[in-house]
């Protein structure tokens, strides 16, 4: 059992996400990322706000698609097929004679997608007090994560983000996007009739 969980934490770089980011991430449900982590389908670190092992994000992602109620065993047999199985070259879950279960590229995409994120988010993000108020930022600017959110939500695109922006990587806009999607503000919201 050792040895599998320290294979784990070198594939996540010990890298984690929090529900939320898992629930973008997967493509889930903040609803199935709890009862997930509640049933002990996926693991993730005790206390608050609760920590997800990146790779944990592809065995919600796979579990959502497979479409059919399935007992918390099986769940727990597919997420340790995903995490170590599949290092070992096994193609195939057959759970019975009528379920085969199979990661599509679609799936296995979602695992990168999230620790690239995760490493992203890292290396990019930031909240310093003397910085915007601690407000969550791009490293080394000025450039807070909601506003590059907003300005994506308002039809901007990455693209024209990262001409205008030319000195910030185009990753970190990314990670950017995704931190504030996922870290919404707390407190009122603003009043648009008194600007």
């Amino acid at each position: 059992m050792r040895d599998t969980s320290t294979r784990r934490r070198a594939r996540s770089g010990g890298r984690f996400v929090g529900r939320r980011e898992a629930s973008a991430l997967g493509g889930v449900s903040l609803a199935a990322v709890d009862k997930a982590i509640e049933q002990r389908v996926i693991r993730s670190l005790p206390g608050k706000p609760a920590r997800i092992p990146v790779e944990e994000v592809e065995a919600l992602a796979l579990l959502h698609e497979v479409g059919v109620p399935l007992p918390t065993t099986v769940k727990r047999r597919i997420r340790d097929w995903l995490l170590t199985g599949r290092e070992q070259q096994e193609r195939e879950l057959a759970l019975g004679g009528a379920l085969v279960i199979r990661v599509d590229e679609r799936v296995a995409g979602i695992g990168e997608r999230a620790a690239r994120y995760a490493q992203d988010r890292d290396a990019f993000i930031e909240r310093e007090p003397e910085v915007k108020g601690g407000e969550a930022v791009i490293r080394g600017t000025r450039l807070t994560a909601s506003a590059v959110h907003a300005r994506l939500a308002a039809g901007d695109t990455l693209e024209r983000l990262a001409e205008e922006y030319d000195y910030v990587p185009r990753e970190a806009l990314e990670a950017a996007a995704l931190y504030a999607e996922t870290h919404p503000r707390r407190g009122r919201p603003r009043r648009p009739w008194s600007s």
